[in-house]
């Protein structure tokens, strides 16, 4: 974990910063993008508690060759009270924002570019009270895919109170949906997930 500014901020400058991946856990509370900075890695937050990603940044891994990395942009594990605002993702090799037995989690304003096949734009698994409002995702694949699968140690846990609202998902193949649910549903329960004012 990299050592964390006042106030436990993390913070990336304009410029560019090649980041590989960068575990976040305790004793950091907000990784700051500037808006004129650009990240090529990834983020995992895990087992973490009250963590902003923002800034008005980019993080952009299109050099990453198509079959080298299909990593996640952002991977919230096992984490609660997280927001990610304000950000922009280009052309990851893999699922964009991931959730995984994750609690209290607030994406809004996020900015999601993706033209490789696996480029789920938000993955909501096994996760509890997530709100999606204000965002776009234009992808080759599920702009939204709600899942419950049996791995990253989450067992059969539910996806409950999921809410969209005030975004747009453009899906540019005949495989991806806008919102997709029934694959991978290796979960107890999936239910109340409401769907509003979206394009």
């Amino acid at each position: 974990v990299p050592p964390a500014g006042p106030g436990g901020v993390l913070r990336y400058g304009p410029g560019f910063h090649d980041v590989s991946e960068v575990k976040i856990g305790k004793g950091i509370r907000t990784i700051w993008i500037d808006p004129a900075a650009t990240i090529r890695g990834r983020f995992k937050i895990d087992s973490a508690e009250n963590v902003t990603i923002t800034g008005g940044g980019t993080i952009d891994n299109g050099t990453v060759k198509r079959g080298e990395d299909s990593g996640f942009a952002l991977f919230l594990i096992a984490s609660r009270k997280l927001t990610v605002e304000n950000v922009t993702i280009l052309d990851n090799p893999g699922w964009n924002v991931v959730l995984a037995n994750s609690e209290d989690v607030r994406l809004s304003h996020v900015r999601i570019l993706g033209a490789r096949a696996t480029s789920d734009g938000f993955d909501v698994c096994n996760s509890r009270r997530v709100t999606v409002a204000d965002s776009f995702v234009r992808n080759w694949d599920d702009a939204i895919a709600i899942k419950g699968v049996e791995g990253f140690g989450m067992g059969s846990s539910p996806v409950e109170d999921l809410t969209v609202v005030r975004s747009t998902f453009l899906c540019d193949n005949g495989w991806g949906q806008p919102f997709a649910v029934g694959f991978e549903t290796f979960a107890d329960r999936i239910r109340r997930v409401r769907i509003e004012d979206c394009d």
